[in-house]
C-alpha cells in the first residue's frame, strides 16, 4: 500500500483567518489539490432529494486530519515508501481505490456564514475562476493559473453558457466545464460530479475528460487529474475545506514530484473558495528554483 510521503518544508502562509502562519504538515493522513474549476450541467436531477443515508464524513473511515488554520498538506505516493510514515489512505467517491501515482490533499477552514448553498454557487460561477493566481515556482513570482473558463452544456459543445446555479447543482448531476490552464496546449474538459448537497455539507469530485498536453507532450491521459472536494460546517461561521487530488497512472514523469507546484495551485482555489485574496503573502510553497529552471511544459512550474 503506499504510504504518505515526506517533504521539505513549506513556507509560511497567510491563515483563512487573516493571520500569518508557517503552513502545517501533518505526520499525514489526507489528500489535495487541483488546477481550478468551472463547470456545466450533464444529467437533469430529479424534483425529489435523494435519500443521504451515509454523510459525507462517511467516506473517510481511517478519518482525515483536522481541518487546520493554517491548512495541513499532505502527500501519498507508491514511489517512495522509504520517505513515508504511518497515515491511511483516504478513500471516497473513486479517491484511493484504484491505481494512482500520486495524492496530494489540504486540509484547511475558512470563516462564512451561509449556508452550503451559497458556497456551491462559488464553486458553479466557473467564470470567476478565469485570472486566478497562484505563486509560480519556476518564475519565482505570482502568476496567472487559469486563463479562461467557462461553463458548457455538454462535454464536446464549443459554446459557452452562464455560470451554474445552485439549484442546478442536484446530487447525481454531471457538469462539464472548458478551462485553459497555464502552460495547456489546449483548453481542458472537465466534469463536475455532483456527490452530496446539504446545508452543512458539500462532496464534489471534478476529473479532466480529454487528455492534456504541453507543447506537444501529454501530460495526463483522459481522467487522470481526479478532485475531491469536501466542505462541512464545523462551527457557527466556521467552515472545513478537505481537497485531494489522485494523479492517476497515466500521468507524464513529466508531471511527477512536483508537489509544491500542486500544493500553490490547490492554495488558490481554497482561498478563491474561502474569499481569501490569492495573492495574499506569502505562498503555500515559494520554493527556491532559480530563474532558468522555468519548465515551460507545467506552465512555469
Amino acid at each position: 500500500m503506499p504510504h504518505p510521503r515526506g517533504r521539505k518544508p513549506v513556507a509560511a502562509f497567510a491563515s483563512t483567518l487573516g493571520r500569518d502562519h508557517p503552513v502545517r504538515k501533518s505526520a499525514l493522513v489526507g489528500p489535495l489539490l487541483l488546477l481550478a474549476l468551472v463547470s456545466s450541467r450533464g444529467e437533469a436531477a430529479t424534483d425529489a432529494q435523494p435519500s443521504r443515508s451515509a454523510p459525507a464524513g462517511a467516506c473517510f473511515a481511517a478519518g482525515h486530519p483536522p481541518y487546520s488554520d493554517p491548512p495541513l498538506i499532505q502527500i501519498w505516493s507508491p514511489q517512495s515508501p522509504n520517505r513515508s510514515a504511518g497515515g491511511a489512505i483516504p478513500v471516497c467517491a473513486g479517491i484511493g481505490q484504484g491505481p494512482f501515482k500520486e495524492l496530494v490533499a489540504l486540509a484547511g477552514r475558512f470563516r462564512y456564514g451561509g449556508d452550503g448553498d451559497g458556497l456551491l454557487a462559488r464553486f458553479g460561477a466557473v467564470s470567476r475562476f478565469a485570472g486566478l493566481r497562484f505563486w509560480a515556482i519556476g518564475k519565482q513570482r505570482w502568476d496567472v493559473l487559469i486563463e479562461d473558463a467557462h461553463a458548457l452544456n455538454a462535454p464536446y459543445d464549443d459554446g459557452r453558457r452562464p455560470d451554474f446555479r445552485p439549484q442546478e447543482m442536484q446530487p447525481g448531476s454531471d457538469l462539464f466545464f472548458s478551462q485553459e490552464d497555464a502552460g495547456a496546449a489546449d483548453p481542458v474538459i472537465y466534469r463536475l460530479h455532483v456527490e452530496e448537497v446539504a446545508p452543512e455539507h458539500i462532496l464534489l469530485t471534478v476529473e479532466n475528460t480529454n487528455s492534456v498536453r504541453m507543447l506537444l507532450f501529454p501530460i495526463f491521459g483522459s481522467g487522470d487529474l481526479r478532485i475531491l472536494y469536501r466542505l462541512e460546517k464545523i462551527a457557527p461561521g466556521e467552515w472545513g475545506f478537505y481537497s485531494v487530488l489522485q494523479l492517476g497512472p497515466g500521468t507524464s514523469v513529466l508531471a511527477e514530484n512536483r508537489e509544491d507546484s500542486y500544493a500553490n495551485r490547490m492554495m488558490a482555489v481554497f482561498r478563491h473558495i474561502a474569499g481569501i485574496p490569492d495573492m495574499l503573502e506569502p505562498p503555500a510553497a515559494r520554493g527556491q528554483e532559480p530563474q532558468s529552471a522555468y519548465n515551460p511544459l507545467l506552465g512555469g512550474d
